[in-house]
């Protein structure tokens, strides 16, 4: 007799067997047959690196995490955060196994009634996941495109649903809110008579994580924890690798030149020649000043990798170094979910958007190189690893409200879809869970605080090198740091000159703690953090102060303010001027 785990019809030779008995042996062969696999793969995988592991520890723990609160908790819908390049998709995969080899029959999940999706449409994201599962389970992966197929999910049941990037196409009346309104699976007690475990994953999960926050017992959060070896934003601004995008206004030739020349002094003693990837928006201008500086330096023409102008193989020729330093100008490519292969890469570069967007930036280019590993080679020199050029107010943001405890309440936090202050006021559309369009989800109430407004775009304008700028009634503004009060005093002084206001318009008072305080007008009065106060740079609503007239013959033209920041107990200073004219401190 041959029972296949796969869910196909049984072929008997001399006896009947029950319905009953038949699913037992398919799912006794389905715990062996991933088993199996799991092994061979691991072998494989080891036999390219040693050491290397299918699923790591802290994965395997947030996978084991889910499975309880699945199976002891009851609980029907789960995200799971986890930061860039950490290790989801293994996740996934430990999930799926642990599920489908439970040694309880009641609990096991058959793999025809296992399904992991996408909002996005794109191969690409297929062939990674794919790679990333047991091949008994490339059936189960399925991208937005491919969703109008999937006729079982509106009759699925003792199943699993899993959607990776939940923040794609996530929004009421989008795709995947149609997929499951059909499947009838908006609705509490469908998803607890049919026994449907809803799984989402997302390092920016938006308006999924703020609605399924307000479900009380019905959902929880989970958060992937990163193993020690991971190397993520927070390693590269440690070593000074995670550097402002806007420090280089590539619509200018002497500032392409200046970007090309960086690398190529970075890389002169360096064993092997490098790839860059720069997403440049929509400017032909800044790539034609990059091609001109490329030729300069001798560098090899750069290659235009997007949709419509592909480099084919592209990853089978960057596992080889080049004989030349060469730039790929990229739009689409390289976003969330998709690997590069970096070995060879010596840089990286998002230009500047006119709108801040935390979840695009943390998702693109420089996440890309977020991973675990061991440095090896040459880049075991940190003076050889890549440097990244992005927009770090938006870095720094995601950083933070990582340190918030990935809350949306307690983190400010700028995206077309997602926009919170830090100080409760968040507005966001209502996603596929909101508690407003799932039948039998009583909410939490949300918080009695005004929707969180949205900046005013600010023209487009070269950034200064120390740090951010925003643009408010024609005004720009620049910060520095300092480690004292005075010393910012005394800087200003030299720069500006004093007046009767000490050189700025100071805005510090003691707080009852006995440190200073700085005021925002759109937060809470409050000792506030270093990471808070950097959040708030730029923003086009801050900074209120006197203005200060050079002479009377003269229009106002600086306005200074001094604000302060605790890392624990140690206080940087911000002197924040503004000025009619664009200057840096």
């Amino acid at each position: 007799m041959s029972i296949l785990a796969s869910g196909t019809s049984p072929v008997l030779e001399e006896s009947t067997m029950s319905a009953e008995q038949i699913h037992a042996i398919q799912l006794e062969n389905q715990r062996e047959t991933l088993q199996m696999q799991y092994r061979q793969k691991l072998r494989l995988k080891q036999a390219e690196r040693a050491g290397a592991q299918l699923v790591y520890m802290n994965q395997a723990e947030a996978a084991t995490e889910i499975v309880r609160q699945f199976i002891e908790l009851k609980k029907l819908w789960i995200v799971l955060v986890a930061p860039p390049g950490a290790g989801k998709t293994g996740v996934i995969l430990e999930v799926l196994r642990l599920l489908g080899q439970h040694s309880d029959a009641k609990y096991q999940i058959h793999i025809k009634n296992m399904l992991v999706i996408t909002g996005m449409s794109d191969n690409d994201w297929t062939k990674t996941m794919k790679d990333g599962m047991l091949e008994a389970l490339h059936s189960t992966v399925h991208h937005r495109g491919e969703l109008r197929r999937m006729e079982n999910l509106e009759t699925m049941r003792d199943g699993i649903l899993v959607t990776d990037e939940c923040h794609v196409a996530c929004q009421v009346d989008q795709t995947i809110d149609k997929k499951l309104k059909n499947a009838g699976l908006k609705n509490i007690d469908t998803l607890k008579r049919r026994n449907m475990q809803m799984l989402d994953v997302s390092a920016t999960p938006e308006g999924v994580l703020y609605d399924l926050r307000r479900w009380k017992e019905h959902a929880a959060v989970v958060v992937l924890k990163p193993d020690e070896k991971y190397k993520g934003f927070q390693s590269m601004l440690d070593e000074g690798r995670l550097l402002s995008a806007k420090d280089f206004d590539l619509d200018k030739p002497e500032d392409a030149e200046r970007l090309i020349k960086l690398f190529d002094d970075r890389y002169k003693d360096s064993q092997t020649k490098k790839y860059f990837a720069f997403r440049l928006g929509q400017s032909d201008t800044a790539r034609d000043n990059i091609r001109d500086a490329c030729k300069k330096f001798g560098w090899a023409e750069p290659k235009n990798h997007d949709s419509k102008d592909r480099v084919e193989n592209i990853d089978a020729e960057m596992e080889n170094a080049p004989l030349k330093h060469k730039v790929f100008f990229v739009k689409g490519f390289w976003r969330a979910s998709k690997r590069l292969v970096r070995q060879h890469v010596g840089g990286t570069l998002e230009a500047p958007t006119a709108r801040s967007d935390d979840t695009s930036k943390s998702q693109g280019l420089t996440a890309r190189f977020c991973n675990t590993f061991d440095w090896e080679g040459e880049q075991a020199n940190v003076a050889l690893r890549p440097l990244h050029f992005d927009d770090l107010d938006s870095i720094n943001r995601y950083l933070a409200w990582w340190a918030a405890g990935v809350d949306y309440t307690q983190a400010a936090y700028s995206a077309p879809r997602m926009r919170s202050d830090g100080s409760g006021a968040v507005s966001a559309p209502k996603s596929k869970v909101h508690p407003g369009t799932v039948h039998g989800v009583e909410a939490v109430e949300e918080d009695p605080v005004p929707a969180a407004p949205a900046p005013a775009t600010p023209p487009r304008q070269r950034a200064a090198h120390e740090g951010p700028r925003a643009n408010r009634r024609g005004y720009f503004r620049d910060h520095k740091e300092f480690p004292t009060a005075e010393a910012a005093r005394a800087f200003y002084e030299r720069r500006f000159g004093s007046d009767d206001n000490n050189g700025y318009a100071s805005k510090l008072h003691k707080h009852s703690s006995g440190k200073f305080v700085c005021s925002f007008s759109s937060v809470d009065s409050g000792v506030q953090t270093v990471d808070t106060v950097r959040s708030h740079l730029g923003s086009g609503n801050l900074w209120g102060a006197n203005q200060k007239k050079l002479d009377g013959a003269n229009p106002p033209k600086q306005i200074g303010t001094l604000k302060v920041g605790y890392t624990g107990d140690v206080p940087t200073f911000f002197l924040c001027v503004q000025s009619k004219e664009a200057f840096t401190l």
